[in-house]
Order: structure tokens, then C-alpha cells, then sequence
């Protein structure tokens, strides 16, 4: 009778133990259950907004978004907000390089492309831990269709920031040959006016610039002619002129004249007959180089 009281009551003592278990369990999982739903009420609205800035290439709407998700306390695994972020970070570059492009500075130059050099480099370099089996709930899949997306649009934007970096590399080379000439004395100027008959090659140079400047060639081919436009100051002056010179005003026309022009003189060559020719030499090839550039990209 002893033995079998004993029995009965470790029976009812594991009976108890695993109703106590099972409460813990339900309570646990009502819990987990609670908290998925907070989480899904907090981060729904954020990937509302995130998933068509990524599509868009919205900076504005994303970088908000990703900031968003962090204040939130949210934390990711799937990659998404990194992937997301070299996307964000890449459009901006693309956005700073335009700005730089088209204010020809050369220190935003020198720091947009140091900058997009730096986002094309650390682009698809985070290594991400695969998502653990059963892992995988309705905002976890969501975020992981999203971040292939961003992949996908990451992908597009560094190829083309890429060759945008070529293109500002270009300019930042045109405007310091640009900012060599407007540096230039103006007693050399003087030197190069100053010839009763000038060298071909500093003939042809000057003629090239002109054109470049849109001067029509029938009033560069006397050297008195040029002689006078040399002469001119203030806003006709010849570094004034260059300063105001844009590359986009030049037809490909203009430049192929001037290419031809220019034949196969070297800078060394005009270097050794008159330095001040071969810095505008210089300028004229860089131009010629930044219009037909231009002209091949639209071809494509």
C-alpha cells in the first residue's frame, strides 16, 4: 500500500512538473507571439516606405527609412539595411558627382571622386551569415525579397557610377589645364602676341584656341588679326574667355577642326618654341578629347 501511495503521488508530481511546462510553454510562446506582432505593427510601415525608395533610387525617402529602422531599437539579419546603406551611399555619390561636374571645381572634384572611388571599392564586401532554418517568418522573407532587390539596383547604380567617375576624372583634368591658363602672366600672352611671324606651331595653336573660344576661322587665319584679339582685355580677354568657356557649347565640328589643326605636334614640340603656347595647346586637346567624348557617349 506504501509503495503504491509513492507511485501515485510521483504520478502526480510529473503530472504537475509537465502542466507547469506547458503552461510556461503557452506563456513563452504568447509572448514571442506578442512581440511579433509589435514588430510587425513597428516595421511594416518602415519597409512600406523603404522598399519603393529602393526602387526609385529615392535618397531622400531611403535614408530615412534606414534611419527609421534603426531608432526603432530593430535589428537585422538579413542584410537588408547593408545592403540598403552601399546603395544609399552610391546614389549619393552619383548625386555629389553631377553636382561636381557641373560646377567644374576642382576640390569638390577631388573629393567626389575620392569619394565614389571609396563606394564603388567597398560595394558587395560585407560578408552575411545565411538565415538559419525555421527562421524564416513573413517579415524576415520580406526583407530578404527587398534586399535582393537592393542588390539588384546596388549592382546598376556602381556599374554607372563607375563610368561617371571616368567622365569627372576628365573634367577635373580639363579644369586644372583651364586653371593653368588663367594662371598664366599675362607678359606671356604678351610674348606670343608679339611675333612679327610666328612659328607654324604657335600659329596653329592660337588659331585652334580661338576657335575653340567661337571665333569663326576667316578672322584667326592673318596674324595681325590674332595679334588684336590677343590684344584685348576685360571680358574680351583671352584667360577672361577661357574662364567662360564650357566644353558642351563646342561642336563636335569645332573640335574635329581643331584636332586637325593641332595635326601631330607634340606639347614638347610647341613647349620648346614658346611655353605659353604649349599650356594653351594643352587646354585645346583637352577640350577636343571632352567634346568628342561626349559626342561617343550619345552614339551609345
Amino acid at each position: 500500500e506504501k509503495r503504491r501511495k509513492e507511485e501515485e503521488e510521483q504520478r502526480k508530481f510529473a503530472e504537475e512538473q509537465a502542466k507547469k511546462a506547458e503552461e510556461e510553454r503557452r506563456r513563452l510562446e504568447g509572448e514571442e507571439r506578442r512581440r511579433a506582432e509589435d514588430r510587425l505593427g513597428v516595421e511594416t510601415p518602415i519597409l512600406d516606405r523603404m522598399e519603393p525608395a529602393i526602387e526609385q533610387h529615392d535618397t531622400v525617402q531611403l535614408e530615412s527609412a534606414i534611419s527609421a529602422y534603426y531608432s526603432a531599437g530593430l535589428t537585422d539579419d538579413t542584410g537588408l539595411l547593408l545592403e540598403s546603406g552601399e546603395l544609399l551611399t552610391a546614389l549619393q555619390a552619383q548625386q555629389d558627382l553631377t553636382a561636381a561636374m557641373n560646377s567644374r571645381d576642382c576640390k569638390q572634384l577631388d573629393e567626389t571622386i575620392t569619394a565614389a572611388e571609396h563606394a564603388v571599392s567597398m560595394s558587395g564586401k560585407t560578408n552575411l551569415q545565411p538565415i538559419k532554418a525555421g527562421r524564416k517568418d513573413l517579415l524576415t522573407t520580406r526583407r530578404l525579397d527587398m534586399k535582393r532587390k537592393a542588390v539588384d539596383e546596388k549592382r546598376g547604380v556602381v556599374q554607372q557610377l563607375g563610368q561617371q567617375i571616368l567622365d569627372a576624372d576628365r573634367v577635373r583634368r580639363l579644369e586644372r589645364l583651364r586653371h593653368e591658363v588663367l594662371q598664366m602672366n599675362q607678359g606671356t600672352i604678351a610674348e606670343i602676341r608679339k611675333y612679327s611671324h610666328p612659328p607654324q606651331q604657335v600659329h596653329q595653336v592660337m588659331v585652334a584656341t580661338y576657335l575653340l573660344l567661337g571665333v569663326n576661322e576667316s578672322e584667326t587665319q592673318n596674324w595681325k588679326d590674332l595679334q588684336g584679339l590677343m590684344g584685348k582685355t576685360n571680358r574680351e580677354g583671352l584667360k577672361r574667355r577661357v574662364m567662360r568657356h564650357h566644353p558642351d557649347k563646342t561642336a563636335l565640328k569645332t573640335a574635329m577642326r581643331v584636332k586637325q589643326l593641332l595635326g601631330d605636334f607634340t606639347v614638347e614640340q610647341v613647349q620648346d618654341i614658346s611655353a605659353g603656347a604649349a599650356t594653351f595647346f594643352v587646354w585645346a586637346k583637352g577640350v577636343i578629347q571632352e567634346v568628342t567624348d561626349r559626342h561617343e557617349k550619345v552614339l551609345v
